[in-house]
């Protein structure tokens, strides 16, 4: 009757842990489409504000007005968002309608559940974490063609059995329960962060985001414009 008991607990845990990660993964959608707009309307802009402001400082530097250290944070801070730039494009979500949106939701929750790899099976993880990570890859693209594909090749293979189906020690069900249990405790604290993130509270508060990257558009065309007049002054 233990061991049932214990059982039925890991089950009611796996799902916690399965519902957490599909929340967390949302939350981590909507900011990799927010992340790709902003490159989108604002990256190029950016780009050259960071480029001028490298350049100024390059020539405080060389007359003695700025230490070293600070010229090569202005040339560091141009690389990164250069580098950052590249790695979001490759991140570029794909347009879809609202019935894609609904399908594509529908299945990566299908698939989730069928591969996460804290709730499957030791002897199935490593297969499990690969799926899994490719699944998340795809469903934060919005890539409805791969996510559908993976749910496929997972409901027509063998699906991997949970921990809980798997399981029948007692210590070893404490271990895992333990085990779920600091995930759900790790889920909801990262959900936390995702919420109290800069970048999620301006998706919350912005009501028209073309508008909102119009502005910010606009002001950091003045912003080039002022330091292109104090570079050339120089």
């Amino acid at each position: 009757p233990q061991v049932q008991g214990l059982k039925v607990e890991l089950k009611i845990l796996e799902k916690e842990v399965n519902k957490l990660s599909e929340i967390k993964i949302e939350y981590l959608s909507d900011i990799n489409t927010f992340n790709s707009e902003y490159y989108r309307h604002l990256g190029s802009i950016i780009e050259e504000i960071l480029r001028l402001k490298r350049d100024l400082a390059k020539k405080s530097f060389d007359k003695g007005e700025l230490g070293e250290e600070e010229y090569r944070a202005f040339e560091e801070q141009y690389e990164s968002f250069y580098q950052d730039a590249i790695s979001q494009s490759k991140e570029q979500p794909m347009d879809l309608t609202a019935d894609e949106e609904k399908e594509l939701k529908k299945c990566y929750r299908k698939a989730s559940r069928l591969t996460h790899p804290d709730i499957v099976a030791d002897a199935f993880k490593d297969e499990a974490t690969e799926i899994f990570v490719a699944l998340n890859t795809a469903y934060k693209k919005k890539d409805l063609d791969k996510v559908k594909e993976i749910l496929l090749g997972l409901e027509s293979g063998s699906s991997f059995a949970y921990g809980s189906d798997d399981i029948d020690d007692k210590e070893l069900l404490k271990a895992q329960s333990k085990t779920l249990k600091n995930k759900i405790e790790t889920l909801k604290s990262e959900i936390t962060q995702l919420k109290e993130s800069e970048v999620y509270i301006t998706i919350q508060e912005t009501e028209d985001m073309e508008a909102y990257f119009i502005e910010m558009k606009q002001n950091l065309i003045r912003e080039k414009e002022d330091i292109y007049l104090e570079l050339i002054k120089q």
